[in-house]
C-alpha cells in the first residue's frame, strides 16, 4: 500500500512539473505598416553586405530598426547589424535563405510577446542559417546574440509563477 501511493504521488508529482512549461507567447503578424516590402528591403541589405556594397551596414541597420520596439532596443540592433554586415561577406546564401534570414530577423526584433524558449528558437534558426552558409557555429552564435539583448529591452511578457519551473 506504501509503494502504491509512493508510485501515485511521484506520478503527480512527474506530471504537475511537466505542465509548468512557460506558455508561447503571440508570434508577430504583418500589418499595413510591415509589409512584404519591408522584409524583401532586410534580404536585399543582406545580400548588399554579402557583396561589400560600401552602404550596406547603415542600409541593414536603418530597415532592421524599423522594427526595433523600445529606444532600449535600438543599441542592440545597431550591434547586430554591425555584426552581420562584418560576417555576411564570408558566407554564401541563395535568394530564400536571404529572406529566411531577414525573416527570423524581423521576428526576432518586432516580438513582444514571445516565450525565452520562442525567442531562443528564434535565435538558433538565425544562427544556423549562418552556420550553414559556411560560418564557424561558434561565431554565429556571436554574431546572433543581440537577438537575446533585443528580446529583453522590448519583451512585455511577464513570466508568470509556474513558469518558474
Amino acid at each position: 500500500m506504501k509503494e502504491t501511493l509512493l508510485i501515485v504521488a511521484l506520478f503527480v508529482l512527474v506530471s504537475g512539473s511537466a505542465a509548468c512549461r512557460q506558455a508561447d507567447g503571440q508570434m508577430p503578424e504583418r500589418s499595413a505598416s510591415t509589409r512584404q516590402d519591408d522584409i524583401y528591403d532586410i534580404g536585399k541589405d543582406i545580400a548588399n553586405a554579402m557583396a561589400q556594397r560600401q552602404s550596406a551596414q547603415e542600409e541593414l541597420e536603418e530597415d532592421l530598426h524599423k522594427f526595433a520596439q523600445t529606444p532600449e532596443a535600438e543599441p542592440h540592433v545597431t550591434e547586430l547589424a554591425r555584426r552581420l554586415s562584418a560576417v555576411l561577406p564570408g558566407v554564401t546564401l541563395n535568394e530564400s535563405e536571404k529572406q529566411q534570414l531577414a525573416e527570423k530577423l524581423w521576428q526576432s526584433i518586432s516580438s513582444k510577446d514571445l516565450s525565452e524558449r520562442q525567442a531562443r528558437a528564434l535565435q538558433d534558426q538565425a544562427r544556423d542559417l549562418l552556420v550553414y552558409a559556411g560560418l564557424p557555429e561558434n561565431e554565429g552564435m556571436l554574431v546572433v546574440a543581440p537577438l537575446a539583448d533585443i528580446q529583453l529591452a522590448t519583451t512585455e511578457r511577464e513570466r508568470r509563477w509556474y513558469e518558474v519551473f
